[in-house]
């Protein structure tokens, strides 16, 4: 998403499962302030549906770096699937 979306800046807490057949997701996005920010959490929808088929996804957008000490909350804990992108 880095790579394809210039405001976003790092990806992280990326939580996915699925209920009944369908994925949700539940992620971090720190983005640079944008101008518009309906457009860019658009976007962000839309990549996710159109690279993983995600129909829905809570978004929370962040203007500052994670450095707390939950940046890296679950890290390390079985079963559960958590990825830094």
């Amino acid at each position: 998403m880095c790579r394809e979306i210039p405001e976003v800046r790092n990806v992280h807490h990326v939580h996915v499962w699925m209920v009944g057949e369908k994925p949700v997701m539940t992620l971090h996005v720190q983005v640079i302030p944008p101008h518009d920010h309906d457009a860019l959490l658009d976007q962000i929808q839309h990549y996710l549906m159109d690279h993983y088929q995600i129909e829905h996804a809570t978004i929370q957008m962040e203007y500052q770096p994670c450095h707390g000490p939950d940046c890296h909350l679950n890290e390390g804990v079985s079963g559960h699937s958590h990825h830094h992108h």
